[in-house]
């Protein structure tokens, strides 16, 4: 349990929580020791244990981080918090500890009654971060240049990505501090910000600086406390994807948008496969473009089994793909008639022969040079011939991601 800060109370009920995530030196608790010492006259307590929030603190029963209910509990039993604050580590999933606040635990059935998640807020090195986006460096490589002596070894030696840490923090905060922001050129510190608004693009963005000292009232308090349907909103690309749907017609195999932020998004869908070593060659030696910021989507790859494939990308450097299940119209008909009834998604974008069966890659950016993504990406696609020959004989560079087939069914 972190310090007991013992301060003039000003008592609300439920207790206030607000939940600070960031990258190592970043600046949280330099963020939060200013708050607190803007405040004097609130009584506040901090919860600043790495162990409670990293990656393997996840409970495998409830898939929450657990030890932070309790962690709540045993702060409100003192009966001396007028706010608390929830120091995340570095490698903390700030969508489940939201979750985790806002869930009641089946020990603790009323824990939800006395707190309220106030706001999630995203702390950035921002003269640290086109580095980050360029670098796809880990977690602990990160921690360990930075630091010469290790505060919390065991961060060090999480196998976890800088850049998935930052687009997992920054998609999903309500609030975003920028720290030493000062030591930029304005044109720097303005294409940071730009960079920044292609992964959060609505979420304010407030200074932290000895310039710019902070406004304790503003970044404490929302009038509507935490929105999580509005911090979803705040992800760019999770509004792109809103804002480009598809019904399975011709009109929606692309789009193009730009959000209010003046992101400009493009959907690329298509009802043939990938040539598996086509599309394999294409994301190693072409992707991301420079146009191309931030990518997500499904992959349909002619290869055997029914996988369907994940892939997403966030700057120059970082990009995942991964299975991510069968396709709908490969499970046994009871479980597709049962998701076909919830999923309005998936009936509006079922096809008839295919089932949900498509490619569907949405790409963020500025000046989107849309005539080239779209030439890669078809260059990629197997010809009608092809799709009609035994899909075993394709090389097939994501074999080692799926479990052997000897015949690819057809659709």
């Amino acid at each position: 349990m972190g310090e007991l800060i013992r301060l003039n109370r000003y008592r609300q009920a439920p207790t206030p929580v607000i939940i600070v995530t960031g990258l190592p030196g970043a600046g949280k608790t330099t963020l939060i020791q200013r708050l607190i010492t803007a405040r004097p006259d609130l009584h506040a307590l901090v919860i600043d244990e790495p162990a409670l929030t990293r990656q393997d603190a996840i409970c495998k029963d409830c898939g929450l981080y657990h030890q932070v209910d309790q962690a709540l509990s045993k702060a409100l039993a003192a009966g001396l918090a007028d706010l608390i604050f929830i120091e995340a580590s570095a490698d903390c999933d700030p969508r489940l500890l939201a979750e985790t606040v806002l869930t009641a635990p089946e020990d603790q059935p009323g824990l939800t009654a006395r707190i309220r998640l106030d706001r999630i807020i995203s702390v950035l090195d921002v003269s640290r971060l086109w580095e980050d986006l360029e670098t796809d460096l880990l977690l602990r490589e990160r921690r360990a240049s930075w630091f010469a002596s290790l505060k919390n070894p065991f961060e060090a030696d999480r196998e976890t990505s800088v850049i998935d840490v930052l687009t997992s923090n920054l998609e999903f905060c309500d609030l975003i501090i920028t720290t030493r922001g000062e030591s930029l050129r304005p044109v720097d510190h303005n294409e940071s910000l730009a960079a920044l608004r292609i992964l959060q693009h609505r979420a304010p963005v407030l200074p932290l600086s000895p310039q710019h000292p902070c406004d304790a009232d503003l970044i404490l308090y929302k009038t509507r406390g935490f929105d999580e349907t509005e911090t979803e909103s705040g992800s760019a690309w999770h509004t792109a994807f809103l804002q480009m749907p598809y019904d399975n017609s011709e009109a929606s195999l692309e789009k193009h948008v730009r959000l209010d932020s003046g992101v400009e998004a493009y959907a690329y869908r298509r009802r043939l496969p990938f040539h598996p070593q086509r599309i394999y060659a294409a994301l190693e030696n072409y992707w991301p473009l420079d146009s191309v910021m931030r990518s997500f989507g499904q992959l349909w790859l002619a290869i055997p089994g029914e996988t369907a494939f994940a892939f997403s990308s966030t700057g120059p450097e970082a990009l995942r793909f991964w299975p991510d299940g069968k396709w709908i119209a490969a499970r046994p008909v009871s479980e597709k008639s049962e998701r076909m009834v919830v999923d309005a998604e998936l009936r509006s974008s079922w096809d008839g022969h295919l089932g949900d069966r498509f490619t569907e890659i949405v790409v963020l950016g500025y000046k989107l040079n849309i005539a080239e993504i779209r030439d890669i990406l078809d260059r990629c696609l197997v010809s009608e011939l092809e799709f009609k020959r035994n899909w075993t004989a394709f090389e097939n560079p994501f074999k080692e991601f799926v479990a052997p087939a000897t015949e690819a069914p057809r659709p």
